[in-house]
């Protein structure tokens, strides 16, 4: 959203305060994208969950993947 309100300031000719924001939207795209990618290699980094589940065995696998 900030994207497109500083894009639309930018058009209304108010330069200043629509590159403020059309910056940190980008700003905060990296972050959340660097937070993901750093989120997939924890997961990846974490010991071997227990083996006992939680769920029962027969269980759908459209409902395990929920789950």
């Amino acid at each position: 959203m900030s994207l497109t309100l500083g894009v639309s300031e930018m058009v209304a000719k108010s330069h200043v305060t629509g590159t403020s924001r059309v910056m940190y939207a980008l700003f905060s795209a990296l972050q959340l994208g660097f937070g993901l990618a750093m989120g997939e290699n924890l997961v990846w980094w974490a010991p071997k969950p227990v083996s006992a589940a939680c769920v029962p065995p027969d269980l759908s696998i459209w409902l395990n993947l929920i789950w």
